[in-house]
């Protein structure tokens, strides 16, 4: 992977690899250990760095050795007042509890009435936020683009954007 303090003969021999791998059908981000990627943490598990409680909770939940107890989706709502950061996070958590209970029931009404009622499964709820966060992470944002496909243009435009560099600083030198 080029890098903006390369000199041009480097920066060449190092495209050329990249161009090479490319050429052998192999993807640039593997070819340099997703050196350009945003993430270089592939495993959104890993990426979502979990406390140990969030990380047991998950664990059983993924494994199926957790029931859940029934949720009142009618009965189960919190409207009182919440400060604005206690509102950015229970709509973090609504994502969660629809995946948690295979719905689109939950509001930030029912994710609040969670932490102040069931905070026993607080760790689960965050575990499984953080784990959406970080697959949304490994995508840019990205609906259409798959955790592999955006490592591979990360890639690209790091290699595009340090050869710019390295090249302007090499010009710069010469003036």
């Amino acid at each position: 992977m080029p890098v903006y303090k390369d000199y041009p003969p480097i920066v060449a021999e190092k495209l050329r690899g990249l161009a090479q791998a490319v050429n052998e059908g192999k993807s640039i981000a593997v070819a340099t250990g997703f050196e350009g990627a945003r993430y270089q943490e592939r495993d959104p598990v890993k990426l979502a760095s979990f406390t140990p409680q969030e990380k047991e909770q998950y664990s059983a939940w993924c494994t199926g050795s957790v029931s859940l107890p029934e949720f009142d989706w009618t009965a189960n709502i919190d409207d009182s007042q919440m400060p604005p950061s206690v509102a950015r996070k229970m709509e973090e958590h609504v994502n969660a509890m629809n995946i948690m209970w295979h719905t689109n029931k939950a509001k930030t009404s029912h994710a609040h009435w969670l932490l102040n009622n069931w905070s026993y499964m607080l760790p689960l709820v965050t575990a499984l936020a953080r784990m959406e966060k970080a697959k949304k992470d490994l995508v840019d944002g990205s609906e259409y683009a798959t955790a592999d496909e955006m490592a591979e243009i990360q890639t690209i435009e790091k290699a595009f954007s340090e050869t710019h560099q390295a090249l302007r600083r090499e010009k710069k030198s010469l003036l």
